[in-house]
């Protein structure tokens, strides 16, 4: 996606900032880039799910198939 780096990990929990539907990993980036405060999301191909992140690392394993993406520079 656009504005973002592809990290290995994962953020326990489901988005500290929130937790959106979004139909494909690019729509749940523009929500991110969007919030000013979210430096970080993950995303579910399976569940279409999208994790708001207000951390840009990951601080865990991976989880499921969400994939974890970070904030790159600014945006």
């Amino acid at each position: 996606s656009n504005g973002f780096t592809k990290k290995d990990g994962d953020i326990e929990g489901q988005g500290d900032i929130g937790k959106e539907s979004a139909a494909t990993v690019d729509e749940c980036g523009e929500i991110c880039l969007s919030n000013t405060a979210c430096l970080s999301f993950e995303y579910s191909n399976s569940e279409l799910q999208c994790h708001l992140n207000s951390a840009a690392d990951p601080s865990q394993e991976l989880w499921g198939d969400y994939i974890f993406c970070s904030k790159t520079g600014d945006m």
